[in-house]
């Protein structure tokens, strides 16, 4: 499945494969939440990979990840706004875990979950 781009406000959401990603930084606030198994993201060549089942990366914050996966949603919200605010403690310059206890899928346990239109959503 290609990947999809959405644009609104200030926000942008993409979905579809994870790329690895060299080392970057932007003013946006990103919610990376991979759907397929961990992400592996770290915030500077020396520093130690971490595997994240979720993490929210913080504005201005360097960061890389080395191993694609083969489903991904990932969020980028204007640092200025309220939602971005609410996601990072000020002055905070480190990728935040998100643990997989506050990642619950909907659909309930043992059922297929699909979309509205009926497509299959996943395991």
């Amino acid at each position: 499945m290609p990947g999809r781009v959405y644009f609104w406000d200030e926000r942008v959401l993409y979905v579809g494969p994870g790329l690895a990603a060299g080392l970057h930084a932007h003013h946006a606030v990103q919610v990376c939440l991979p759907l397929s198994g961990p992400v592996r993201l770290r915030s500077s060549p020396g520093a130690r990979w971490g595997s994240y089942d979720g993490a929210v990366i913080p504005s201005d914050v360097p960061h890389e990840s080395d191993t694609p996966v083969a489903r991904l949603v990932t969020l980028w919200l204007d640092a200025e706004t309220p939602e971005a605010r609410r996601l990072v403690e000020p002055g905070r310059q480190a990728i935040v875990a998100i643990p997989a206890s506050k990642l619950r899928p909907t659909g309930g346990r043992g059922r297929r979950r699909t979309s509205k239109f009926g497509r299959e959503l996943g395991p």
